[in-house]
């Protein structure tokens, strides 16, 4: 919640509480069309406690959260009834409540109050908080009071996001939501100029819509060219990943940029023209021809001068580079005319029947305009729209060709990427020359070598741009592979993220400017503040490429979590070849309860995680990278205790090979170490049993003296419990030779059990 609003809030309560007061709920007029009867209804922002209170005196099991501690206060004072109902939270988090634990949520009067940045984080939890089939009630203004137009303030200082019903409804559609009911309505205080809608949605999750529309414009409308499944290709695909350039109008109707359909067609007509093949896009189109495509002319001259530099690739990186050659620009003005003329005058006026009014065009922003419902409908099936329009027009191309063409010809132009996924040399220079970085995934340093990773994959966006290249470990990147990271790693990651575009920015300035602009919209980067709004864009994509796609989610060392959750550890050792450890026991993947952690659950390292963990510059437990979880029962757990699996047998009997053993930094290396089992990492050699810089082994020292009996230097000396093994000896006045990590605590056996210790 904007927290100068909250201010507001805490300071007028008393005011806000009285002008309330004076009048009876309104929103109690739409709760038995919206909630089941006695179910649990969240008022989201419940301010001076009258809808609350009405909800309750309605027989719901009703609660409230606000942000304003002082509102809170009026309300309880106010009504008797409301006294340990009303936490303190705010959206866009709604922190304190737990995921699906809610019938109805009740938002009235309040999502006009959170930034504009901030909706799709507000969106998700209310799609998080809700039970399946839950009900959100929720009101905004159609018409508000006087602001500030830069600001978005009004004279109070109160932020109104000027977010229109229709926009809110399309973005809540997006996540899930599907909408009931729509009410428009004046203001219940009197108030000029102030009108509301009130509207009700249900949560079903994303489900398929109507194709009718679509499936006649492309199948039983007139078939002289492929102009039309180029028009839906280009709107699907911008309804999927530059859905922000859209303009919500009045009667919902929405806008889209015209240009930006012409730099859609030039990408897909390139690879067309190209082709050493002849392949028509009109009907009687052949070479030389008097009546070719309108554009073709224009942009083969375009591409014979990109025919020795990259072709579309060079020509595409050239163009958002700001890069083109006077010639070039020349000719790309040309292109992007007849483009214009060719989409307005042709697939916008005859799609469903010529002057049908299924696109308009407005001249004066340059804009193709379309029913709302149309673009709600590419947005949540634009993947499949773009997918299914690829195939109607290569299997059009081909009927066109007469049989000259087979599809399967046609589709592999058009699938060609302007930029492909594999160049990705612009960022791979930039990170390459940086002194030190890291994983943007991991945080593991990456000075030896590091690979580019698709935040979001190719796969799936088809997309290049700067802000989707970041550099990981090859580890990380080979385990991610085409899956999208989870919300929490991602958050998780923002520094490290937004750090890697800053340096980008600067890098490549006009480029990096020209696709974020794809991503936000008009003024992506013309305002203050771009780095949180990209951040909330991109992560905004993730989610709703999550959701429409079904892809799988992933974090750093997710994969070997699962399959060991799957079997018990010694299977996985003696999978691996190693003498089984007599200690099975199941792990607990990422997500115990905040209450687990660290109070019945410890973090688990790999060794080969550990020793990154581990190392002579970090901690021994991160409580915040930590990617799997054993459980631990028998004994108290702290914060500083952790879990690893030991091999070797050089502490044997104590610790089977393959054990996991639970150990205890911090505190616990406090004083003496003489005589106690330690985890050291070794920062000059190896263990000779492992080959690993991790080991186990008990801890003693000594000083070592001369003939005279002067000191010389001391002796460490880290011994095996089994005599068949020898002793690691460190003689050095290095005292940075190694670091003790943690001491032993217990061997762990089945169920987390402690079983040695």
């Amino acid at each position: 919640m904007d927290l100068r609003t909250v201010g507001f809030y805490d300071a007028q309560a008393d005011a806000v509480d009285g002008r309330y007061a004076a009048t009876s709920s309104t929103a109690a007029a739409y709760f038995g069309v919206s909630f089941v009867p006695g179910s649990r209804v969240l008022d989201v922002g419940c301010g001076s406690g009258r809808d609350l209170k009405a909800l309750i005196d309605c027989g719901y099991d009703a609660a409230g959260v606000d942000a304003s501690v002082q509102m809170r206060r009026v309300a309880e004072a106010r009504y008797r009834a409301l006294a340990g109902r009303i936490t303190i939270d705010s959206l866009p988090n709604l922190a304190t409540i737990g995921d699906a634990s809610i019938d109805g949520l009740l938002c009235w009067a309040v999502l006009m109050h959170v930034p504009e940045e901030s909706l799709f984080d507000t969106a998700f939890n209310l799609r998080r908080v809700l039970k399946p089939g839950g009900r959100l009630l929720l009101s905004t203004p159609l018409e508000g009071p006087a602001i500030d137009p830069a600001t978005k303030r009004d004279e109070d200082g109160r932020l109104f996001n000027q977010v229109t019903p229709e926009n809110l409804h399309f973005l809540l559609e997006r996540v899930g939501f599907q909408r009931l009911n729509r009410w428009d309505t004046e203001d219940s205080l009197g108030r000029e100029h102030r009108r509301w809608a009130t509207q009700l949605f249900v949560l079903q999750g994303a489900g398929s819509r109507s194709l009718e529309k679509i499936e006649a414009i492309l199948n039983r409308d007139k078939k002289d060219a492929t102009y039309k499944p180029a028009l839906f290709r280009a709107l699907a695909e911008l309804a999927t990943s530059s859905y922000h350039a859209a303009r919500w109008l009045p009667e919902d109707r929405v806008a889209i940029p015209l240009r930006l359909i012409a730099d859609k067609w030039l990408e897909y007509f390139w690879p067309l023209f190209e082709s050493t093949t002849f392949i028509p896009q009109k009907r009687g189109e052949r070479p030389g021809c008097g009546k070719p495509v309108a554009f073709r002319a224009e942009l083969e001259e375009l591409i014979r001068l990109y025919r020795g530099a990259g072709g579309l690739c060079g020509f595409t990186v050239d163009y958002r580079s700001n890069e083109l050659s006077l010639r070039a620009v020349k000719t790309h003005r040309r292109v992007l005319a007849r483009l214009c003329d060719t989409i307005r005058a042709g697939p916008v006026y005859y799609a469903g029947g010529g002057g049908s009014g299924t696109f308009t065009y407005d001249v004066t922003t340059r804009s193709v305009v379309l029913d709302a419902d149309l673009w709600r409908e590419l947005s949540m099936m634009g993947n499949w729209i773009a997918n299914a329009t690829v195939l109607h027009w290569a299997e059009l191309t081909a009927e066109i060709s007469q049989g000259a063409l087979r599809p399967s010809q046609v589709i592999d132009q058009l699938l060609a990427a302007p930029i492909p996924e594999r160049d990705v040399g612009a960022a791979r220079s930039l990170y390459a020359a940086l002194a030190a970085k890291v994983c943007v995934w991991t945080d593991r340093d990456l000075r030896e070598s590091f690979e580019v990773d698709h935040a979001i994959p190719f796969a799936l966006w088809r997309n290049n741009d700067l802000w989707n290249l970041l550099p990981a470990s090859r580890c990380a990147n080979n385990d991610k592979r085409d899956r999208l990271p989870t919300r929490s790693l991602f958050k998780r990651r923002k520094d490290c993220i937004v750090g890697y575009w800053t340096l980008m920015r600067e890098g490549h300035p006009d480029r990096f400017v020209f696709e974020i602009g794809r991503l936000l919209g008009p003024e992506g980067d013309t305002r203050s503040n771009w780095e949180n709004r990209l951040f909330n864009a991109v992560s905004e994509a993730i989610e709703y490429t999550a959701i429409q796609r079904g892809v799988e989610r992933w974090e750093p060392g997710r994969e070997s979590a699962r399959r060991r959750r799957s079997a018990p550890v010694h299977s996985q050792v003696a999978a691996a070849g190693e003498s089984p450890g007599a200690h099975g026991l199941e792990l607990i993947l990422l997500d115990p309860s905040d209450a687990e952690r660290f109070t019945t659950c410890v973090p688990f390292y790999e060794p080969e995680a550990a020793a990154g963990n581990f190392g002579p510059e970090q901690p021994a437990v991160d409580s915040h990278d930590h990617h799997a979880w054993i459980r631990v029962t028998g004994r108290r757990v702290t914060r500083d205790m952790f879990s690893i699996r030991v091999r070797g047998h050089s502490m044997e009997p104590l610790i089977p090979d393959g054990s996991c053993c639970l150990f205890r930094g911090g505190e616990a290396l406090a004083g003496s170490r003489q005589g106690r089992i330690v985890l050291v990492s070794l920062r000059t050699g190896v263990d000779p049993e492992t080959g690993g810089q991790l080991t186990v082994k008990r801890y003693s020292s000594d000083k070592v003296v001369n003939d005279e009996g002067e000191f010389r230097h001391r002796r460490i000396v880290l011994e095996p419990l089994n005599p068949d093994f020898s002793p690691i000896v460190i003689e050095t006045a290095d005292a940075g030779a190694l670091k003790v990590v943690a001491e032993f605590v217990a061997v762990l056996g089945a169920e987390g059990g402690i079983q040695n210790g």
